[in-house]
C-alpha cells in the first residue's frame, strides 16, 4: 500500500457520505424522519444543496419505504415538491421509490431484492426507511441487529451504492445523550456506520416553534458543527 496511491473517493454528500458508505439518520419518534429522508433523497437526485450539504452532482437514488401507505407517501412527495420547488424535470429518472409497507418477506429476501434492483438501475444511494421493519426480533438487542447490519454490509459491497437507513432514537431525552449513542441497537449501530445525521429537540422547542438540532458524526471526515432546522410549509 505504501507504494500505491489511495483510491479516489466519490462523494455523494461532500464531507459526509461517499459511495459505498453506510449512513444512519436517527431521531426520536414523530420527528419527521421520513420527511427528512425523502427531502434528502430528492435533493441528491436533483443535485441541489440541502440544509448546507453540498451535493457535487445529481445521483440515482432509491427509497425503500416500509412504513407509510403508498397513497400517503405520494402526498408527502407532492408536498415536498411544492415546498422545495423540485419538479419531475429536475429528477428525470433518478429517483426510484419502492412502497413496501405490506411486504411480508424475510429481511434477507427484502434486502436481496432491493440490492438486485439497485444493481439493475445503477443506484448510487439506497435509503431504507425505517430500519426496524427489517428486524424480526428486538431492535434494541445486539444479537438481532447484527445480522441485518451484516446484510447491509453485503448490499453496499455488491452494489457499490451508499446505504442510508432511518432509525428511531433510543428511549429517553435525546438531547441528554451524545449524538453517537442515541440510536437503538445496544450500541452496535454506533460502531457500525461511517456517518450519522442525528436529529434532536432544541432546548427552546415548542409546538408553536418546533426547532430541531441536527448533529453530524463522521468517521472519515473532520467534524462539522451542529445547526438548527424546522419544517415549514413542506420544506
Amino acid at each position: 500500500w505504501l507504494d500505491q496511491a489511495s483510491e479516489v473517493e466519490d462523494p455523494i454528500i461532500e464531507g459526509l457520505l461517499d459511495k459505498g458508505d453506510k449512513e444512519v439518520l436517527v431521531a426520536m419518534s414523530k420527528a419527521r424522519k421520513t420527511f427528512l429522508a425523502l427531502h434528502l433523497g430528492m435533493h441528491i437526485a436533483a443535485g441541489k444543496v440541502f440544509l448546507g450539504f453540498r451535493i457535487p452532482k445529481a445521483r440515482r437514488v432509491m427509497i425503500a419505504q416500509f412504513e407509510i401507505r403508498k397513497g400517503q407517501y405520494h402526498k408527502r412527495l407532492l408536498s415536498a415538491s411544492r415546498g422545495t420547488g423540485i419538479k419531475a424535470s429536475d429528477l428525470g429518472d433518478r429517483l426510484l421509490i419502492h412502497n413496501l409497507r405490506r411486504d411480508g418477506s424475510t429481511p434477507d429476501e427484502k434486502l436481496r431484492r432491493i440490492a438486485e434492483d439497485a444493481k439493475a438501475n445503477n443506484i448510487d444511494l439506497i435509503i431504507i426507511d425505517p430500519f426496524y421493519k427489517l428486524i424480526e426480533g428486538d431492535e434494541n438487542a445486539a444479537h438481532d441487529v447484527k445480522p441485518i447490519l451484516a446484510m447491509i454490509d453485503r448490499m453496499a459491497e455488491e452494489t457499490g451504492a451508499a446505504v442510508l437507513y432511518v432509525l428511531h432514537a433510543a428511549k429517553g431525552h435525546s438531547g441528554e445523550k451524545q449524538a453517537i449513542d442515541r440510536a437503538v441497537g445496544s450500541g452496535v449501530i454506533a460502531r457500525d456506520f461511517d456517518s450519522q445525521i442525528s436529529i434532536g429537540t432544541h432546548v427552546e422547542y415548542t409546538d408553536e416553534r418546533p426547532l430541531l438540532v441536527v448533529e453530524l458524526t463522521t468517521r472519515n471526515y473532520p467534524p462539522r458543527g451542529a445547526f438548527t432546522m424546522s419544517f415549514e410549509g413542506g420544506r
